[in-house]
């Protein structure tokens, strides 16, 4: 069984684990947060990010598919695609 030192994921407040590629299940607690959609799709390009930076790539694709759902200002939408054909291209 793997420690939380060795967990590669999140530890919610509560103390549950969610897998870092968990995307449905992350987004379930921001929505669970706030139905501000400003701050939840906040929360995913944070969550993308740490995705990114542990280099966790195609999980960090995961988020981005989230937001791009959520979005509909075309600025926002080339922002998600642009980094999530970044995001693609890293992960291969």
């Amino acid at each position: 069984m793997s420690q939380p030192q060795d967990f590669d994921g999140f530890i919610l407040p509560n103390g549950d684990l969610i897998s870092i590629e968990d995307a449905d299940a992350m987004l379930k607690f921001l929505i669970g947060r706030t139905e501000n959609l400003a701050e939840i799709v906040e929360g995913l390009w944070l969550l993308a990010g740490e995705c990114a930076g542990a280099g966790h790539f195609a999980a960090c694709c995961r988020y981005y598919e989230k937001i791009f759902a959520l979005v509909d200002n075309p600025g926002e939408i080339a922002r998600c695609l642009l980094a999530l054909g970044q995001a693609r291209n890293r992960s291969l």
